[in-house]
Order: C-alpha cells, then structure tokens, then sequence
C-alpha cells in the first residue's frame, strides 16, 4: 500500500479510488506540503451544501462536509460526505460521519422559572337567576316594661338588646 499521495501531490480523477481508501484507513494525503510521512495534511473548512461546496475553489487539501445530499461530476453525494479539493477539482472520499448514537437519559427537570406577567381583566359576568342563601339574622332590639325574660321572648339570640322603659336600663342577651 501507498505511503504517499499518488503522483507529485496533485490528484487526479484516477486517484479518487485510492484517496476513498485512504480516508477510510486514515493516511489521506501523507504529508504532501512539507509535514513528515505519516501526517494529515487535509483541513475540514466546514459543513455546507453540495452546491455550495461546488461553488468553492476546490483549494488543495481543503475538505467540507456535506450537509445534503447531491451530485457530484455524475455520481451520487450523500448527507456527511466529505469532499475533498485537489486543487482543479472536488473529490467525493465518501463519509466520515456514523450512524447516530441512541438517545441519552432524560436529564433532571428544571428549576421552577419566574412569575409571569398578571393577565389583563376578564369580562364581567353574567348576573346570577339563582337566588342566594338567606343571610344571618342580626341583633334585635326588644323595648319592655321591667328586665328582660329571655326564655319568655320568642325568637331571642344572643347578641339581642333589651331596654327596661321603665328603668332605661340596657341588657344584652348573652
């Protein structure tokens, strides 16, 4: 197996084959700007459409990663392919990005957030056909003639306020 780029660090059509190798075994374009053998020399500038990539100058060594899926001189790109530049063209080295890993644990619920804002005034409502409860008797005020008999006065509660007119004394029943 090669340990260098083929021919003098410009790859060509009819390297592509070995270029989709080297990328999958990690030797793509050993060294070939200087760096020592063994050493990659390809840059990822970034993730872009197919289109947008192909709209680039294919610089040297630069690669990008596709984010859709498209055609490239004829033949298929798909999501995560790398395209790589040889310096007059694009090279499709196929993925470099797995399968999606399985979801992780759902993570602690958060903190209560703030308050909201008061909401504006509802409309009033409609009057009530249902006629309310009878209120609480209140206190009655019995005028008579001498102290008062509680247990002779029908309908006495405490609270209840009785005058002797005769005295003008004031009781109230407790």
């Amino acid at each position: 197996m090669p340990t260098t780029p083929p021919g003098s660090g410009t790859i060509t059509q009819a390297d592509e084959q070995l270029i989709k190798f080297w990328i999958h075994s990690e030797c793509l374009l050993c060294a070939p700007t200087g760096g020592s053998a063994g050493s990659l020399a390809l840059e990822i500038e970034g993730s872009a459409k197919v289109e947008e990539i192909k709209a680039l100058p294919p610089t040297k060594n630069n690669a990008w990663v596709t984010t859709n899926a498209g055609v490239l001189d004829g033949k298929p790109v798909a999501k995560g392919d790398v395209l790589i530049g040889s310096g007059t063209h694009w090279v499709n080295a196929g993925s470099i990005v797995g399968p999606a890993g399985p979801s992780g644990p759902k993570g602690n619920d958060g903190s209560q957030g703030p308050a909201g804002p008061k909401g504006d005034k509802g409309n009033t409502g409609a009057d009530s056909t249902v006629p309310g409860p009878t209120g609480v008797r209140g206190s009655k005020i019995y005028i008579d003639n001498g102290p008062p008999m509680p247990m002779n006065t029908p309908g006495s509660l405490p609270g209840d306020v009785y005058i002797d007119d005769i005295t003008d004394d004031m009781y109230q029943l407790t």
